[in-house]
């Protein structure tokens, strides 16, 4: 490929200028791509590049957290994700499923214990039974779990987005009663966890 010289400000691009750069242009060929591909067509080379996530490292579009993966027949084991900004103690590991079975039915869980509005920890469990909605009176709930995937017949189906886990403490009712003092409330709290993805 032919060097070209630079264009002074203010002067005049000739055709034949111009015609050098496109002749440079259309000699240049993409050989390979760092972190991504590419493939030549009849339509041209198309260059695909995984999606960029800020500090120049790249994450590609199915890596998401709580992502299942199977690395064993009966096992289970998921990409890191947060429940409040708080990793799971047990996220990398091999959880054990049973063998597939057109009956069998497991629920994964993100599950652990708060005080307050705070989730103080965290694991994630198989659980043979879809977990419950606890409540309780006048604060959040000291237990919590949030189903993030039911496996059925060795199928996985995401019950949540393709994001971290935020938890919040919900009033879910009230209910009236008598004071027993001035500044207590005429009414009972019943809370709940309320997960959004």
């Amino acid at each position: 490929m032919p060097l070209i010289s630079k264009v002074a400000k203010g002067q005049v691009i000739t055709a034949e200028k111009m015609n050098t750069i496109i002749d440079a242009l259309n000699e240049l060929r993409v050989t390979s791509v760092v972190g991504g591909q590419f493939s030549r067509g009849l339509g041209g080379t198309t260059i695909t590049v995984p999606k960029s996530r800020g500090g120049g490292s790249t994450i590609a579009e199915d890596d998401f957290p709580f992502k299942i993966s199977f690395p064993t027949a009966t096992g289970c084991q998921f990409q890191a994700g947060t429940i409040n900004g708080l990793l799971p103690s047990n996220y990398n590991n091999v959880l054990t499923l049973p063998a597939i079975s057109p009956t069998y039915v497991r629920y994964i869980v993100v599950k652990g214990t708060s005080a307050g509005k705070d989730i103080t920890t965290a694991e994630i469990a198989v659980e043979t039974a879809s977990p419950s909605i606890g409540t309780a009176l006048n604060s959040a709930p000291t237990t919590y779990s949030c189903l993030i995937y039911v496996i059925a017949t060795g199928v996985a189906y995401r019950t949540i987005g393709k994001s971290s886990i935020l938890a919040m403490p919900q009033e879910l009712m009230r209910t009236p009663k008598v004071p027993s003092t001035a500044v207590e409330l005429p009414y009972d709290s019943t809370y709940q966890w309320l997960f959004a993805s």
